[in-house]
């Protein structure tokens, strides 16, 4: 077991098995924006967000509600934790009804995928002690690991990362999430939820600021965000297409391998560490292998070790989140904007799109959602403006209006305050954005104190106790609640015209 926390560690710095043929001529989404199921369900959270900001404002005149986005950064556990206490807070603070869209990446995605789970937020407490019995408490054992591997062993998109979510399952999350992403749609649709985005970018992307790269996942469409032809029914994903069409139906992938496609930070591990990662990999299988042998355990587990000990080879090739491309050979007649190298890949490999940026300011700044205000939570171990100077750069390289954010650029890393206001116009469709570093010289004392908290808390933190989740829900928690007014503030002026 040594040996297999060694390999989580170094990474920290799908879908059912049957299958049917169809012909049918079911096409990739072609709406010209965002999805109609997303426009239905967002009109009905806006009517919650007008009450809901009449309610804080103390106002009842007010006729438009603006768009408000929470973007969580990624973390790990740390992440996953962070932002259940940062919804809890605002929540009891009656701010969470005024958010639209509720955005993740790596870490944050795992909290998300959970809570979504549940259908009543009104007491949001019982949301986070689920949260916190999951991390504290649950533990998984081999044979619900096995079950899961078994989903997707024989198929030909089987990666790395139908491993990687099982370690994520076994060591951090400790749930095997056999819900579905598109089963969330019901708890959603009365608008009573901000509406949700996850997201993941292609391997070969490195640091980009191209609008292509994102790929974003919600209960309706997954697809990539600024080639809205590439939408598809989230039913859909890991179905077979070609030309636009599904030619052989596949079940949807559960939100186990999901976490693991979200979260897999490991993708862009060192590539000299392969070898030895292969070797060890070998050498715990081995283990296992022998300890299943001599507790006389079930055969099909055991044959299941040898398909993965046999592909190994394969596997260590470094590709993860295999699946099938839903661009695949679609026409180029259609003028759907659909870049040729796209179209002529039969498989996608994703990953974290938190190793590209760590936070999803591309899906919340496409034409068709636009955020007035985005709540920018920065969960990061370490240098906490990196996110945000690359937002900035993203936006300038690909002419998308995003206010300057020089205060980053001056700001000490070890020793950054607990919130920072970028003001936006909204007539120039420019957001206003409040940073807000989780670890700050108020939540933490100072520097001293930071530095402190950063490495208790460290992303290779994989075990949290009851008092160290608390300790951590509560710093969460207590950055929101220190700066309710300046929300507040910024919600005002928004609505008052004061934020231009």
């Amino acid at each position: 077991m040594l040996a297999v926390n060694s390999v989580v560690a170094m990474a920290m710095t799908q879908s059912s098995g049957s299958e049917a043929e169809n012909t049918s001529d079911t096409p990739s989404r072609k709406l010209p924006g965002v999805t109609e199921a997303e426009r239905k369900i967002v009109s009905e959270r806006k009517k919650v967000v007008l009450q809901a900001i009449k309610n804080v404002l103390k106002s009842q005149t007010l006729e438009d509600a603006p768009t408000i986005a929470v973007l969580a950064s990624g973390g790990g556990l740390r992440a996953m934790i962070s932002l259940a206490g940062t919804l809890e807070a605002l929540n009891e603070a009656g701010l969470l009804n005024c958010v639209t869209y509720l955005c993740g990446v790596s870490g944050s995605t795992w909290c998300m995928s959970s809570i979504y789970d549940i259908q009543d937020w009104t007491k949001f407490d019982v949301v986070v002690q689920k949260i916190k019995d999951q991390i504290t408490k649950a533990r998984l054992g081999w044979r619900e690991m096995i079950d899961q591997l078994e989903i997707t062993i024989d198929e030909d998109t089987f990666s790395l990362t139908d491993i990687w979510a099982v370690f994520v399952a076994y060591f951090m999350t400790h749930q095997i999430n056999k819900n579905k992403l598109s089963e969330h749609r019901k708890g959603i649709e009365d608008g009573k939820k901000p509406y949700p985005i996850y997201t993941a970018v292609p391997v070969t992307i490195t640091y980009k600021p191209s609008k292509d790269n994102w790929i974003e996942f919600t209960p309706d469409h997954v697809g990539f965000t600024e080639l809205k032809k590439s939408f598809l029914q989230t039913e859909d994903y890991g179905s077979k297409f070609d030309k636009g069409k599904v030619v052989m139906k596949k079940p949807e992938p559960n939100l186990c391998y999901l976490d693991g496609l979200w979260g897999s930070a490991i993708v862009d591990i060192i590539p000299e560490w392969k070898d030895e990662i292969e070797t060890l990999l070998e050498n715990i299988l081995d283990e296992v292998h022998k300890a299943l042998l001599e507790e006389s355990v079930e055969q099909d587990i055991i044959n299941l070790l040898e398909k993965i000990k046999k592909n190994i080879k394969d596997v260590i090739s470094w590709k993860w989140g295999t699946t099938n491309n839903q661009l695949y050979n679609y026409p180029e007649s259609s003028g759907s904007g659909i870049p040729d190298y796209i179209s002529k890949m039969k498989f996608l490999h994703l990953k974290d799109a938190g190793l590209l940026l760590n936070a999803a300011y591309p899906v919340v700044l496409c034409e068709e959602r636009t955020a007035d205000l985005i709540l920018s939570f920065d969960f990061s171990e370490s240098d906490p403006f990196q996110t945000i100077k690359y937002a900035k750069e993203y936006c300038d390289k690909n002419n998308i209006m995003f206010p300057d954010v020089n205060e980053a650029e001056n700001a000490d890393v070890n020793d950054p305050n607990d919130c920072y206001i970028f003001k936006g116009n909204k007539g120039e469709k420019k957001p206003t954005v409040m940073h807000l570093p989780l670890f700050n010289n108020v939540n933490c004392k100072g520097p001293d104190g930071i530095q402190e908290y950063r490495k208790e808390f460290s992303t290779r933190t994989f075990d949290y106790t009851e008092e160290s989740f608390s300790k951590l829900i509560d710093a969460a928690k207590a950055n929101v609640q220190n700066n309710i007014d300046l929300i507040t503030e910024q919600i005002e002026n928004l609505v008052t015209g004061n934020g231009k």
